[in-house]
């Protein structure tokens, strides 16, 4: 399942209490699936060499052919001393890549010093990102970043990473330097994680690694209630004197918990879909401490329904079961429904730390092709 979540239940003794849930948050997605928006922010200056600035361009034809259907818009940023726009984000998509191969191919190197952190800057300041939809920047660089005369880096990178991920952006790193000339403590520093800094030998496992983190929690936008997501706007029973209601996506869920007063009898009895105790109940059958009354459906949970045919019978329920595909990674529950969903993004396999499309292939190594089909590697 892909959130596993208890959340308690913070009561206040008044007519209707609330619950408070914990700071789990739904991730933002665009609707029908993965979206991704991913700024290229590469570095054209004099410590890159031609052959190196020919590699990141080559680099970034060969990671738009590791999707497949997904909805990935792409823009360049260049940089040396001052940055510029190569390829505004909007123009295309890596669905409808028409063009775009070729406007990689022309870009041009300017030579110059090396300011990291102003292209890392121009990228959060002038990036046209969709709103709610996941967004990344990969750095194309060999983390020589220019320092001034007392050694002060210019452009002041760390902080402009850090303001990048503050506004939401995922950062990447690659290392397109000749061989022991990268500094990879500098973009491990820029993504803020090691595990978020690559060689330039293998784009599909940038791909892979950014679909992974930026489109496994695609979902309907909603609020999350112990593992299930909660739509906007709509309200959830999760038991007979709950109510829960999401008012917008990613926050938390309002909950309200009824109060009842203690009822006028030494023996009250449940009904079922009713919070309060009784004294007197219906005609029914008893399930599980619980009176059914004759001639209505009762769904203890989620994936069981009960009806009572006659008065002091026997309960009689069903349990739905749901049929899970080998072939989605990464399913999600919606409350008040039994059976998860695979969310369009998920169909395909896990693969190391990414994720690879289903019918996308994946070069592991020069000897080694692998495939996604039907949920498995081959």
């Amino acid at each position: 399942m892909l959130w596993k979540l208890l959340l308690p239940t913070l009561l206040m003794s008044v007519g209707l209490r609330g619950t408070v849930s914990t700071n789990q948050r739904v991730a933002r997605q665009a609707p029908g699936g993965c979206s991704a928006d991913i700024v290229f922010v590469v570095d054209d200056s004099w410590s890159i060499s031609s052959a190196r600035f020919f590699l990141a361009k080559q680099f970034i034809i060969d990671f738009l052919q590791c999707f497949t259907d997904q909805d990935v818009g792409i823009g360049v940023i260049l940089f040396n001393c001052a940055p510029r726009t190569g390829i505004p984000l909007g123009t295309y998509t890596t669905s409808n890549p028409a063009g775009l191969p070729a406007a990689v191919s022309l870009l041009e190197q300017e030579g110059g010093l090396s300011k990291i952190g102003l292209g890392i800057r121009f990228m959060t300041d002038t990036s046209n990102f969709r709103a709610g939809v996941p967004r990344a920047a990969v750095l194309l660089t060999d983390g020589m970043a220019q320092s001034d005369a007392n050694a002060q880096a210019m452009g002041d990178y760390e902080a402009q990473a850090e303001a990048a991920r503050n506004a939401g952006i995922d950062l990447y790193g690659v290392g397109i330097g000749a061989p022991g000339s990268v500094d990879y403590d500098v973009l491990e520093t820029i993504t803020g994680s090691a595990d978020r800094v690559f060689g330039s030998d293998n784009p599909c496992k940038v791909a892979y690694r950014i679909l992974a983190n930026l489109c496994t929690a695609a979902a309907g936008a909603g609020c999350l209630y112990k593992g299930a997501i909660i739509p906007v706007g709509e309200e959830y029973k999760p038991d007979d004197c709950t109510w829960c209601t999401c008012p917008a996506a990613g926050e938390d869920p309002v909950c309200a918990v009824q109060d009842c007063a203690p009822p006028p009898c030494p023996d009250p009895v449940k009904i079922a879909g009713q919070c309060c105790r009784v004294c007197d109940p219906p005609p029914g059958c008893l399930y599980n401490g619980v009176i059914i009354p004759v001639g209505i459906e009762y769904k203890p949970d989620d994936c069981t329904w009960c009806n009572c045919d006659a008065d002091g019978a026997r309960a009689v329920c069903a349990a739905a079961s749901c049929a899970i595909s080998s072939d989605c990674i990464n399913y999600v529950r919606y409350a008040g429904q039994c059976c998860p969903v695979c969310p369009a993004c998920c169909y395909g396999c896990r693969h190391g730390d990414g994720i690879v499309p289903s019918g996308a292939s994946f070069q592991e190594d020069p000897c080694t092709t692998c495939s996604c089909f039907g949920g498995s590697m081959a």
